[in-house]
């Protein structure tokens, strides 16, 4: 073999080891996520609760999902807050006959309610009516704004697997207690700042920055569209659409391990065959 047979077979090498490399880059890399839907709980014309689903980006629609206990329609004036968890499964604070609130989960392809917890302060069954906007928090925590006896809003946390109120703070103003019916959606922002739309003295709608563990109002603006201050009552849910994971430029650790055996294996060929060459030169040479 010559010079340039050398050469095509430590190419052929290469171009192994490069293709190995190529598909453990692919795998290392964090795969964006898979896309989102926009859904929400609508009210059919019989009063009962639907699921249904939009596409995010054109609004169009995309299909509905009767809301349901033991296969019978739940009516939608029962539902509260509704919101996905950590482990993406679709939860839910719902009255039961009652009056009282559960925590309940959801399959969101069947509508069929899974059971939850009955929410609880002191072991005492709570009201659906005083829960409003509730959410995770960034460490995990499940919160609900929540109307005290007074009709005053508290940040209490909740435990999700028994329903107790773990307790919390009383939200404030200038260090005066809000309102709970002046309160609307409340959301974590990425920045881990708590936000909540509050109904000021006119009416108009201001987005504030809540403090979670004091509970005071930290301060906020008007919330306005062309120019024109928005009544509260005109603002719903309030949220951050997710974000899709960007690819690392940099390789992972174990991508550079495979990286470098990969060329290293490469070499290791490429070496064997110059080996094999030239033995076969030699055993030529001493034949002549």
């Amino acid at each position: 073999m010559g010079l340039a047979g050398l050469a095509r077979a430590w190419a052929s090498a290469f171009s192994k080891a490069a293709a190995l490399a190529g598909v453990l880059i692919l795998v290392g890399t964090s795969p964006a996520q898979a896309a989102v839907e926009l859904q929400m709980i609508i009210r059919d014309g019989d009063g009962e609760a639907l699921l249904a689903s939009f596409d995010p980006a054109t609004f169009a629609y995309q299909g509905l999902t009767p809301l349901k206990s033991d296969s019978v329609a739940i009516a939608f004036e029962r539902f509260g807050a509704t919101f996905y968890a950590p482990d993406g499964g679709l939860w839910s604070i719902l009255a039961n006959n009652g009056g009282q609130a559960n925590l309940v989960r959801l399959d969101p392809l069947t509508g069929e309610n899974y059971g939850g917890v009955l929410l609880t302060s002191d072991s005492v069954a709570i009201a659906s009516e005083r829960f409003g906007a509730t959410f995770y928090a960034p460490d995990g925590g499940l919160w609900s704004i929540l109307a005290n006896n007074g009709g005053q809003a508290n940040l209490v946390r909740l435990d999700p697997l028994t329903g107790e109120n773990y307790g919390g703070v009383l939200l404030t103003s200038d260090s005066v207690a809000i309102d709970f019916e002046r309160l609307g959606a409340a959301y974590y922002a990425p920045d881990g700042g708590l936000w909540v739309v509050l109904a000021v003295s006119s009416g108009e709608a201001s987005l504030i920055r809540i403090d979670p563990l004091t509970g005071e109002n930290l301060g906020g603006l008007p919330i306005t569209v062309a120019g024109q201050v928005m009544n509260a009552n005109q603002i719903g849910s309030v949220f951050y659409t997710p974000q899709p994971d960007v690819p690392s430029a940099v390789p992972e650790p174990a991508t550079w391990a495979m990286l470098i055996l990969g060329f290293g294996a490469a070499g290791v060929a490429v070496r064997s065959r110059r080996y094999s060459v030239g033995c076969q030169v030699r055993a030529t040479l001493a034949a002549a």
